[in-house]
């Protein structure tokens, strides 16, 4: 449950996601919510995003396997450009060795594709939830 006092609409989140579909799906589940979300397909765009522009992303949900730029490529060159950034992994790699590395590098969670709506909604709510909790 969401605290009454977590507004979804004041939080921006960068979506980085090769697949258009899969993209589109994860930004409509937001967007829903009320969240501003902005879309990248590539992880150099994603990153001048965050560099260039004063968009106050509060969370970053980043695939792992992707054309040029990996997942973890972007996560370490986010690291770069702000060490504090939150972000999340959603990916359809189930095995121990990429949940690991992702949690070593600090992602605020892992996500499962194919995913249900319900669940990344969730466990996004989570997230916005613990960081109110920690800001308070």
């Amino acid at each position: 449950m969401v605290p009454k006092n977590l507004n979804l609409k004041t939080k921006r989140v960068l979506i980085l996601e090769d697949d258009e579909l899969s993209g589109r799906l994860l930004q409509a589940i937001l967007v829903k919510e009320g969240m501003d979300v902005l879309l990248c397909h590539q992880g150099e765009h994603a990153l001048s995003q965050l560099v260039n522009n004063e968009l106050n992303i509060d969370l970053v949900i980043t695939d792992i396997i992707m054309p040029v730029m990996g997942g973890f490529d972007f996560i370490e060159q986010l690291k770069k450009v702000d060490r504090q950034k939150p972000f999340m992994v959603i990916t359809s790699l189930k095995d121990k060795n990429t949940m690991n590395k992702a949690t070593n590098e600090g992602a605020a969670d892992y996500i499962l594709k194919p995913f249900k709506s319900s669940d990344v909604l969730s466990r996004v709510r989570k997230f916005f939830e613990q960081q109110e909790k920690q800001s308070a």
